[in-house]
């Protein structure tokens, strides 16, 4: 009997400790497969993270990148439309008239009292450059308010043609209250002769 009662208890104490160690080895397992669960997902989830950062660099490089060619392309529009109000055309004829005409305002004796426009002879346009390059002054004299002899000058100077100032000569008498001025303006406009770029008979240049 004793002996029986013996073996029972080894039995149940052996019992409790296979207990003890399939539990634990449970949790073990539990706990290995939860990390190889966790891990890869962990893994891809920072991987996420991470390409989602170096997306969003990209996109924000990229539109940096895009404000900045607006910003430039805007300058270099900029740039043209002054470049091109700066260019002048250089006729190939003298087309003095049809200076003259443009400087021409009609005398009305109220603003313009007096106005006269006359056009001198051919002479090279520059000391050095190509001699085909002439220049043709043209005068204008008037006895005008200042407001129309500063526009006759202003027509003279926004021309689409290469029209230079070569003089200007504002004369007040002040003792004429009314604000009357005699001026004389000295343009030239400046053509392209090829005439004279063209060999002579004899072959001489």
């Amino acid at each position: 009997m004793n002996d029986a009662m013996l073996f029972a208890q080894g039995l149940s104490t052996r019992s409790a400790k296979w207990s003890r160690v399939l539990l634990g080895l449970s949790i073990v397992s539990m706990t290995l497969a939860t990390w190889l669960i966790a891990t890869p997902a962990w893994n891809a989830g920072s991987d996420a993270e991470a390409e989602a950062t170096r997306l969003a660099g990209r996109i924000a490089a990229r539109d940096r990148l895009e404000h900045e060619y607006q910003d430039r392309s805007k300058a270099f529009g900029v740039l043209q439309e002054r470049g091109a109000a700066m260019l002048r055309t250089i006729p190939q004829d003298p087309a003095q008239a049809q200076l003259m005409r443009a400087l021409s305002e009609p005398v009305d004796g109220v603003l313009v009292f007096s106005q006269t426009i006359a056009a001198g002879k051919s002479v090279a346009a520059a000391r050095e450059g190509p001699k085909s390059w002439r220049a043709v002054p043209v005068t204008v004299a008037m006895k005008a308010d200042f407001a129309t002899c500063l526009r006759v000058l202003q027509r003279a100077e926004q021309s689409d043609r290469l029209v230079r100032t070569l003089e200007l000569d504002f004369r007040r008498d002040p003792t004429d209250a009314s604000g009357v001025i005699d001026a004389s303006i000295v343009v030239d406009a400046v053509w392209n002769d090829h005439a004279l770029d063209a060999p002579s008979i004899g072959g001489a240049p």
